[in-house]
């Protein structure tokens, strides 16, 4: 598991903002993909609303994501 991290926007250019963003989205998959792995470990465990609860976390992500790529579009 990760521990907490934190993230320093420092770009000098356009070039260096996109590649940010595209970095970001990039990272929030791999948050999405652990995420769906600890749902279905709560799930096994009999935590089904926690499970529940974490697949809907999930979709927030994804909307999120969705949002952020719509932004990258915008910087090619």
């Amino acid at each position: 598991m990760h521990e907490h991290h934190h993230h320093t926007v420092n770009a000098d250019s356009a070039a260096e903002l996109k590649a940010l963003v595209e970095y970001m989205v990039n990272h929030n998959v791999s948050h999405t993909e652990e995420l769906s792995q600890i749902a279905a470990q709560l799930k096994e465990t009999g935590n089904d609303v926690a499970s529940e609860k974490t697949l809907a976390a999930i979709e927030e992500y994804n909307k999120g994501n969705a949002l952020l790529k719509d932004a990258l579009d915008k910087l090619k």
